[in-house]
């Protein structure tokens, strides 16, 4: 579904892009950890941190931020992080919702569907960020998004609820009752029981059904109805941190080239929209998402930090190479680019890969 806002930011992105195509990006100087700095500083707006310093600018969303919370809190950005959430959340509370996006005092979803990573990540960055004068001030107002979840996303059984289409990571994908999804409910379970919100399923509960689900003994397939797996199925069972077998994932990771060339990629599905294959074709499938690819490696590290210096010198590679860190890239290595779009420069996520 679209709407006006959506039409809006569509053409945002496009000019953007022209902008791009026409003058060039922002490119910063120094070795790949001063440029990220520089990104992540740029980010801050002085009230919120942006997404990114071009396509995005000025625009908060709730997905990026809950991925790279930790890392910014580690940078020593506390105080600017606190701030963020404090803006949204004003925001959310006087839309009765928390979405995907915040610009200025629109507060919206991509697609116009509820958006479970949304919620859950948001509610993350809370726990994260340990803001609780803010939780203790919107009590009322989360506890009512606890509610709206179990009510939205799972069935009587805390699965999640088939057919339906719920906005995501992988935007321009309709899954159905997916992995991804699923693991946003374990994330809301988890910040339930550290906030002493009412939510009627356990983690415990939920890691189970994730794992009877989803796992096919090598990794955790897309949803419900694929025995495929996607980008996003394979990253979020271990950055929750339940994965079942994180060296068996990395192996068919691996040995599938999701890490090629560099980590880490969609892989195929099938998608519903004409629209994006003309427009955007590889949008979601066959390119790298450093999005997908630093959390990654931000959880591998945890077990194998041997690969993640292989990978980390990879992605050094590219960003020294053209100056800043690319929204995504094409399988020869470069700035995605369509006839109507160009990758977005300068990303917030830039903060997980100085934690690398």
């Amino acid at each position: 579904m679209f709407n006006f806002v959506h039409l809006k930011q569509g053409l945002k992105y496009f000019f953007a892009s022209v902008r791009q195509k026409t003058k060039g990006y922002k490119r910063y100087s120094g070795s790949a950890d001063d440029i990220c700095r520089s990104i992540v500083d740029d980010c801050w707006t002085g009230v919120f941190f942006q997404t990114s310093v071009s396509h995005y600018k000025s625009e908060f969303w709730s997905r990026d931020f809950g991925f790279v919370v930790g890392s910014l809190l580690k940078l020593g950005y506390k105080d600017e992080v606190l701030k963020t959430l404090d803006f949204a959340l004003r925001r959310f509370f006087k839309a009765n919702k928390i979405a995907t996006t915040v610009l200025r005092n629109n507060v919206f979803s991509f697609p116009d569907v509820y958006s479970p990573d949304s919620v859950a990540l948001f509610l993350h960055s809370l726990l994260y960020a340990k803001a609780d004068d803010l939780v203790n001030r919107y009590y009322s107002f989360l506890q009512n998004r606890f509610s709206e979840f179990a009510d939205v996303v799972l069935d009587s059984s805390g699965n999640v609820k088939r057919k339906t289409h719920f906005s995501c990571m992988r935007d321009y994908v309709v899954y159905d009752a997916s992995c991804y999804d699923h693991c946003m409910a374990v994330l809301m379970a988890r910040c339930a029981k550290k906030f002493n919100f009412v939510f009627p399923f356990s983690e415990k509960e939920l890691t189970k059904k994730l794992n009877d689900n989803y796992w096919l003994g090598d990794f955790y397939k897309a949803d419900m109805a694929h025995d495929i797996p996607s980008g996003d199925s394979l990253l979020l069972p271990f950055w929750i941190n339940r994965c079942k077998s994180p060296f068996k994932v990395l192996r068919f990771i691996q040995k599938n080239n999701f890490d090629k060339p560099f980590p880490l990629i969609y892989g195929s599905f099938e998608f519903p929209s004409v629209f994006v294959k003309f427009f955007v074709p590889g949008w979601q499938s066959d390119v790298v998402w450093p999005f997908l690819g630093l959390p990654f490696l931000e959880s591998v590290k945890s077990f194998k930090p041997s690969l993640v210096k292989k990978y980390k010198f990879q992605y050094n590679e590219i960003i020294e190479r053209y100056k800043t860190l690319f929204e995504l890239y094409s399988r020869d290595s470069k700035p995605y680019g369509s006839l109507f779009y160009h990758a977005d420069d300068g990303l917030i996520w830039a903060a997980i890969y100085l934690n690398l």
